[in-house]
């Protein structure tokens, strides 16, 4: 199979649309002097730059939280908490959300005391139906109760208990208990198309923290 050949043009970043109209207007196709270009090794063929971007060592790499390499700068990594019900576990209020908390350990209790046989009103999931099912039995603890950053400058009293809220992560290891302290970086995960945004936090993040999926990057492991 034949390779496409790739011819390139561009006009001037700085040309208005208007400019940038009139000569196309002016311009015959015919007449335009393209320039062949060839992709790089990553099928970059526009903006090509001369660098070796790709031999740094990386910020993260999912090898290294797996075991399997140490060739990171941060070995430990994770998304901020996703609660499934911000409503239940977040708070302004410490004492509001202690109260709420113990309304909903009380109502999963009274469940896992019918066997699965009554529906309370709390927020129900997937992963909390799994512990359900597992015969997880649960009690209020006041340890568990937590600061947390959930919007940029904006701080909550949290209830962070791995099946109360929906999915931890590796948030724990980063954040094992009220007492740890720890600062962590908190940017925007290489795979989502919303732009940079990073911010930092000396407590546990949520998912949405600078308001899209990002990574927690923690000065201590």
């Amino acid at each position: 199979m034949r390779k496409a050949k790739i011819y390139y043009f561009t006009l001037q970043d700085e040309q208005t649309k208007e400019e940038k109209l009139e000569w196309f207007e002016q311009n015959c196709l015919e007449k335009v002097l393209f320039e062949r270009v060839a992709p790089d090794k990553n099928h970059n063929w526009v903006n090509l730059t001369d660098n070796d971007f790709d031999d740094f060592l990386p910020l993260i790499d999912k090898q290294v939280k797996a075991g399997k390499s140490q060739e990171a700068v941060f070995q430990l990594f994770s998304p901020g908490i996703k609660s499934h019900r911000d409503e239940w576990v977040h708070d302004f209020s410490k004492e509001n959300l202690s109260e709420r908390i113990k309304y909903f350990v009380s109502g999963y209790q009274v469940r896992f005391k019918a066997g699965g046989r009554s529906n309370p009103d709390i927020k129900w999931d997937r992963e909390l139906e799994k512990y359900l099912k597992r015969r997880i039995e649960k009690n209020y603890s006041s340890d568990c109760s937590v600061k947390a950053a959930w919007r940029p400058f904006v701080r909550k009293h949290f209830y962070f208990d791995k099946h109360f809220n929906g999915m931890t992560y590796q948030v724990s290891n980063i954040f094992p208990n009220s007492q740890a302290q720890n600062k962590a970086i908190f940017c925007t995960d290489v795979g989502t198309q919303s732009p940079f945004m990073v911010t930092a936090t000396d407590c546990v993040p949520d998912l949405h923290l600078v308001g899209t999926a990002a990574q927690c990057l923690p000065l201590y492991r």
